[in-house]
């Protein structure tokens, strides 16, 4: 039996923009999103460029209280999904049962366990968040999104 899978919305956030229509562009103009890094001290390290993303306001995809309860991670694919499913449409085209959120991680979550781990080792176990699990999480992104649009299948 063949499948055919259509690509219906696209949404972005990478080290160039943080939406398709911005990154387009700039992929026209020539740019490129590689540059020093900022995010950590690289000066002990050989290589001291990145794609980093930049200038990225985790307000812009939920509440302050929400954001931090959230990687930085799970904040991109969220602000990736909101444009995606906005430029596709797809929310109430079909049954909320009949409709899931399948996001491809690699890894994420890697600022919090490092973070954790100097907690931990500085300050104990007793103040670890409750939150350090769900927010390191490789399904976080997916949860969020089908939650925050009702999709009640496969997730």
């Amino acid at each position: 039996m063949t499948r055919r899978v259509v690509i219906t919305g696209v949404g972005t956030v990478n080290s160039l923009a943080h939406s398709a229509a911005e990154t387009w562009g700039k992929v026209l103009e020539g740019c490129s999103g590689v540059a020093p890094i900022t995010l950590f001290d690289a000066s002990e390290f050989s290589s001291r460029i990145a794609g980093e993303v930049k200038h990225f306001d985790g307000e812009s995809v939920t509440d302050a209280h929400e954001v931090r309860k959230l990687d930085r991670f799970t904040l991109f694919g969220m602000k990736a999904a909101d444009e995606a499913i906005a430029d596709s449409g797809i929310v109430g085209a079909f049954p909320p049962e009949r409709t899931g959120v399948l996001f491809g991680v690699g890894i994420g979550g890697l600022t919090d366990i490092e973070a954790t781990k100097e907690l931990l080792l500085e300050r104990g176990p007793r103040r670890i968040s409750p939150h350090f699990i769900p927010k390191i999480m490789m399904n976080a992104v997916a949860g969020r999104v089908s939650m925050k649009y009702g999709m009640q299948g496969a997730n």
